[in-house]
């Protein structure tokens, strides 16, 4: 296995997981996490974003095959908070096939690498309340609810 930034060749394979993480998040709620129809378009044009500013897409390959990817991202916060940047997790996905055989573990080590390499000291990450593997993952690295997001639609 070999996680590594993503380059402009992988962005149409790396669409292939954006896609089965979209659709896996469905049965979350229906309505926001609906996509767009040209959603795939959208997703490769932030892809390749990502490969020139500072946030980090990061892949997991194993046998030439891409299995996962995590998106790092690093946030200013108000100017009136002491720690004025954290580290964000935007999404750690492995390909349906691969799952619970600790790649998602590899790519948030990995990830939090990138953030010390960046000597950030905070981090966060946006989970789904019911992604219940996705909370245990965060919970196994230390990470503890501090906020919560609510909702409703109007």
């Amino acid at each position: 296995m070999n996680i590594r930034k993503v380059t402009k060749k992988d962005i149409e394979k790396v669409a292939k997981l954006q896609a089965q993480f979209i659709h896996s998040h469905i049965k979350y709620n229906s309505e926001l996490y609906k996509p767009k129809k040209d959603f795939s378009n959208i997703w490769k044009k932030y892809a390749i974003k990502c490969l020139t500013n500072d946030d980090k897409l990061f892949i997991l390959v194993e046998d030439k095959e891409i299995i996962g990817y995590a998106i790092a991202t690093v946030t200013s916060r108000a100017p009136v908070y002491k720690i004025s940047k954290i580290g964000v997790i935007d999404a750690i996905t492995v390909d349906v096939n691969h799952q619970q055989k600790g790649i998602a573990s590899k790519l948030m080590e990995n990830c939090l690498k990138w953030f010390k390499e960046k000597e950030l000291t905070y981090i966060e990450a946006f989970v789904d309340s019911n992604n219940i593997g996705s909370l245990k993952l965060n919970t196994k690295f230390g990470l503890k609810e501090y906020q919560k997001r609510i909702f409703m639609k109007i």
